[in-house]
């Protein structure tokens, strides 16, 4: 991390990091979220207008969207490039955007968060928030039950 003195910390969803001068939030938005999605953007909304002006921030939503060809949506701020990775800084101006994105949010799709927390991962924060519900991770085999997340990794037998 870097050592900002303007920089504070972050929470969400229970969760904290002391010192983070650049945040990023990876959520999953599948139709799986169905019952808490609400709660957790609205926790999600929370936690950003915590941050100070000296923070920056991303936002990654997971969820398969074969329509749009993606596997996530990622906050762009006003003015913002989507085809550019880069974080938003943390002013009132970007926080009301954020706030106005999560509000037409509806889940939907399967839980697959690797691509999403890949794309958060991009940007090299300082800590990456990531909340899922019900992930299912497959035992490393090739041609693992559909809707199962992963391989693994190589020898571990399905162990972390």
């Amino acid at each position: 991390m870097r050592a900002d003195p303007g920089a504070t910390g972050a929470t969400f969803a229970g969760l904290g990091a002391r010192r983070a001068e650049s945040v990023v939030y990876v959520v999953d938005a599948s139709g799986a979220m169905v019952s808490s999605l609400k709660f957790i953007l609205a926790e999600l909304e929370r936690s950003v207008r915590g941050l100070s002006t000296a923070q920056r921030f991303a936002v990654v939503l997971f969820r398969e969207r074969p329509e749009a060809g993606t596997a996530y949506d990622l906050f762009v701020p006003p003015g913002g490039d989507a085809g550019r990775v880069a974080l938003a800084p943390a002013n009132a101006t970007n926080k009301a955007a954020l706030a106005r994105w999560l509000a037409v949010v509806q889940p939907g799709g399967r839980s697959d968060p690797l691509d999403g927390l890949r794309c958060g991962l991009a940007f090299k924060p300082d800590v990456v928030f990531l909340l899922s519900r019900s992930i299912r991770r497959s035992g490393g085999e090739a041609g693992a039950e559909p809707g199962v997340w992963g391989r693994g990794r190589a020898g571990n037998h399905g162990r972390a």
